[in-house]
């Protein structure tokens, strides 16, 4: 074994006890019919005021922030069980959104339920004739 691969194993091993950003994954389910598409994402902790659902294109960006309880009045952290991490989703949808009116979006008992009106979103579809490219006149 040489220097080389000695000093890669030791880095190997040293990136292992590394601190990294934990990755954290909320679970979500995307389900559809005909009609519509159904996002739902569980959102313990993260009050509808604390919430911001974006579209764009065939993205929907969903930030959450948490807040479960205040240290305010001299409280402090005896045992900590509950995860207090903030909500960071990106979701890719099967279709594009192209009109805020043909989507819902609430929260019921910590899940937030998206629908989208997959069939009013089609009718936002359209085709091009392709035709020649024009020409740049001197």
């Amino acid at each position: 074994m040489d220097t080389t691969q000695i000093l890669g194993g030791m880095f190997r091993i040293a990136e292992a006890f590394m601190p990294r950003e934990r990755e954290t994954t909320h679970p979500f389910d995307l389900i559809e019919n005909e009609e519509w598409i159904k996002v739902y994402v569980e959102i313990p902790g993260i009050s509808s005021q604390d919430l911001s659902v974006d579209f764009f294109n065939n993205k929907v960006k969903i930030v959450g922030i948490k807040s479960i309880y205040s240290l305010e009045g001299g409280f402090e952290v005896k045992q900590k069980k509950i995860r207090d991490e903030d909500l960071k989703l990106d979701i890719s949808l099967p279709l594009a959104v192209t009109n805020r009116n043909n989507v819902r979006v609430a929260v019921d008992k910590g899940v937030l339920c998206i629908s989208i009106n997959k069939a009013a979103e089609a009718q936002n579809s359209f085709t091009m004739k392709v035709g020649e490219c024009p020409r740049d006149e001197a």
